[in-house]
């Protein structure tokens, strides 16, 4: 075909081809979305589901594995219970090639092809999907009885059937009550095998702070303080004891000289000056009085 040339129009799979399969041509009828976002429009009024898992010539059609798995788009959530045929859908080949040629293109050509995976501990089950009647009870529509009974046997059952009414409400309380006791069961047992991690110790409060933070603004000044008189007291001891040492020292070498030089000479005593001449002529001395000597007495 021409580069640009319009693709043909969407032409639905005849039903004269072979292994055709009707329930799926009712999906088939308006052309699958090819783009992500598209949708399309099918009437499924007359869609009989339950036909769509049966396979013409298979012994066991409803036969489906089932494990637990992941969805196929991202993020991937493991929440996902897959059901996947035991056996392969009967489809015709254009029924095929339509759902085939929509999902090329959906997934720009990548397909949908997984690799094998494995187990990983995953229980595969096996289910049998069986058609079931339902029974459905046809309504009876009598006669209203009015608002007062006519006769005792229409009392009677009046008075059972209101009594019949009062029990099923006690029964549902009742099966209410137990279930509710159950799902408490189940999280007290579940709460006792489920061990918690330690919760974290609470902070202190503003005032433990503001109390602690003193006590540390005391501790720091008194360790200064410490420090310091420590520091001084260290001082005056080596200044005191390099004092001693210069005294010593000194005391020794004083000693040493005394010896090398002797003891120092004594000083000279001081000489009195002479008196003054006195001026004019000496005084005669008396008798009695030291000087010359005079005569004897008799």
């Amino acid at each position: 075909a021409a580069a640009g040339a319009a693709a043909p129009p969407y032409v639905p799979p005849s039903p004269n081809q072979m292994d055709f399969n009707p329930v799926l041509q009712q999906l088939l009828m308006v052309e699958p979305p090819s783009s992500n976002g598209a949708s399309i429009t099918v009437n499924l009024n007359a869609w009989d589901v339950p036909k769509l898992i049966e396979t013409p010539g298979e012994a066991d059609p409803g036969a489906y594995f089932s494990y637990a798995g992941s969805m196929t788009s991202p993020p991937c959530l493991d929440s996902t219970m897959w059901f996947v045929r035991r056996s392969a859908l009967v489809a015709s080949n254009q029924q095929v090639q339509a759902l085939a040629d929509a999902l090329y293109k959906l997934t720009d050509n990548a397909g949908s092809y997984r690799n094998i995976m494995p187990t990983n501990r995953r229980i595969v089950e096996v289910y049998k999907l069986r058609y079931q009647p339902m029974l459905a009870s046809p309504v009876f529509r009598g006669l209203p009885w009015g608002k007062n009974p006519r006769t005792d046997s229409e009392m009677e059952a009046n008075n059972l059937a209101e009594m019949a009414r009062d029990k099923s409400k006690h029964t549902a309380y009742y099966i209410e009550d137990f279930a509710r006791r159950l799902k408490k069961g189940d999280e007290a047992f579940a709460r006792a095998l489920y061990m918690p991690p330690p919760e974290a110790p609470l902070g202190p409060s503003e005032v433990d702070r503001q109390i602690e933070y003193r006590r540390s603004v005391s501790r720091v000044r008194d360790a200064i303080f410490g420090a310091a008189r420590g520091a001084q007291r260290i001082v005056d001891q080596s200044f005191r004891g390099q004092a001693i040492y210069v005294y010593k020292e000194a005391e020794g070498l004083d000693k040493e000289a005394r010896l090398l030089y002797g003891p120092p000479a004594p000083a000279p005593a001081p000489v009195p000056a002479p008196a003054p001449a006195p001026h004019g002529p000496a005084p005669a001395p008396h008798a009695g009085i030291a000087g010359a000597p005079g005569p004897a007495p008799a």
